[in-house]
């Protein structure tokens, strides 16, 4: 008889590569398969409900979802009524809070707990090498910009260098030793290394990421303002020549990317030019430019700010404003069900980058926003006692990253990142450090 953990096991690990690599493989080496792209990602997503249902059994986890279910059908069917199959699609948007979380949190209760962690050590230090080998092949093919997704593909430049941070740091921060800086530089060295791909894209939030990563690094106690006097100096030396390398690979004049009118433009568009970005916007969506303008993104992709001043208000005149949301769905599986008439309507700003607090707000309301955030807060153990400092520090640095990601992009609703997510925040619940054997220095991939 097939034991069920190495059942429910291999269909996990299975459709972790094929979610973390679909993109990069269908779009590089099999282009023929891109078509198929939508239905791998809906089968990806179905197959992860599937698993958390059948493998949940925290009453946290079952309260989680029931609140969810309830409030995505006042807001879906009662008030905006958008439809069922709109309600029921909806879910994927939540799908690792809601499914990939009991997923994880069975396999941290299984008695082969410390397989899981083990495996699943080897899984994440692979995925890193597979970015630096997806990152340095899209930058040699198309330079530093959007199709520096590594293997998620095109236009997740943003989500791959935030697990790329993420990966890194869990590594590191578990062998850190706060007292010998230099000798844990030297056993680290790999996953430091490991963030060079971070720098091939044009991902700017990377910098934020790096600072957060070096102020955690440091150990905070009585010494502290005695050892900054030596640290400072070296964390902003590492700071300056990552940023004189970026600025060289992605061929940008750093006075520009440093400049008060680079970053208004960056965020907002052009200050008081928000309703010219939307004209054009809108101008393009109905099909007013010809093939040869198309493919300019200052007619496609409204900058976030802008996305906030514009849609805010909208949402604020939609039956259920801000207590509601306009419903959930609206931007799962536009491409294989008929659209719903409020993304029709505002596809020229839905399109594009846009950020977690709009989206969560949009479709769920305030209470879904407070609704999301303690589904977060509760996995992260940030108020667990007991937990050793490293742990803690994943979380700050995942928090930190969620925080910023609220205002920056909204990759948290897709599935792939919380399954790394989820196993790095849930593992101090369920798993003692001696229980969690340290990686092999060889790469290696296999079924348990």
């Amino acid at each position: 008889m097939l034991e069920k953990y190495k059942f429910f096991y291999s269909i996990y690990i299975i459709t972790f590569w094929i979610m973390m690599c679909w993109g990069f493989v269908s779009q590089e080496f099999l282009p023929f398969l891109q078509s198929l792209d939508s239905a791998v990602l809906l089968l990806g997503d179905a197959v992860l409900i599937m698993l958390g249902i059948v493998m949940m059994r925290n009453r946290g986890d079952f309260v989680f979802l029931t609140v969810y279910l309830l409030m995505a059908f006042i807001s879906t069917i009662l008030v905006n009524k958008v439809g069922m199959i709109h309600y029921l699609n909806g879910a994927r948007d939540f799908i690792g809070l809601l499914f990939v979380v009991p997923i994880v949190r069975w396999f941290l209760m299984s008695d082969r707990k410390a397989d899981f962690c083990r495996s699943m050590d080897r899984q994440l230090r692979v995925w890193l090498y597979v970015q630096a080998f997806c990152l340095t092949w899209q930058f040699v093919k198309y330079g530093a910009n959007d199709a520096g997704g590594g293997s998620f593909g095109y236009g997740s430049s943003g989500m791959v260098s935030t697990l790329i941070y993420a990966v890194s740091f869990y590594f590191v921060i578990r062998r850190w030793d706060y007292d010998n800086i230099w000798q844990s530089i030297k056993q680290n060295k790999e996953y430091l290394i490991l963030l060079y791909p971070t720098l091939l894209n044009e991902t700017k939030i990377s910098f934020a990421y790096l600072l957060i990563y070096i102020v955690l690094l440091v150990k905070v106690d009585r010494t502290l303002f005695i050892r900054s006097i030596f640290m400072v100096p070296i964390a902003a030396a590492v700071f300056a020549l990552v940023f004189s390398i970026y600025v060289d690979v992605t061929n940008q004049s750093s006075e520009d990317i440093l400049s008060e009118d680079f970053l208004e433009e960056y965020f907002f568009g052009s200050g008081a030019d928000i309703a010219y970005h939307a004209e054009l916007a809108q101008r393009y969506f109905d099909g007013d430019f010809d093939d040869a303008l198309s493919v300019e993104w200052w007619a496609m992709d409204v900058p976030r700010m802008a996305k906030l001043v514009l849609l805010y208000p909208v949402i604020r005149d939609e039956p259920g404003g801000y207590w509601t949301g306009v419903g959930v769905g609206h931007m799962k599986g536009t491409r294989t069900i008929k659209p719903t008439k409020f993304y029709k309507e505002y596809e020229w700003t839905l399109f594009g980058t846009r950020m977690l607090l709009l989206f969560i707000v949009m479709e769920l309301g305030i209470p879904g926003l407070i609704w999301w955030l303690w589904g977060f807060f509760r996995i992260t153990g940030l108020r667990r006692k007991g937990l050793p400092h490293f742990d803690k520090r994943i979380a700050l640095f995942i928090t930190a990253q969620m925080v910023m990601a609220m205002f920056y992009t909204d990759y948290m609703r897709m599935a792939a990142p919380w399954m790394i997510f989820a196993y790095m925040l849930l593992q101090p619940r369920y798993t003692a450090p001696e229980t969690v054997e340290e990686e092999k220095p060889a790469l290696s991939y296999s079924l348990p």
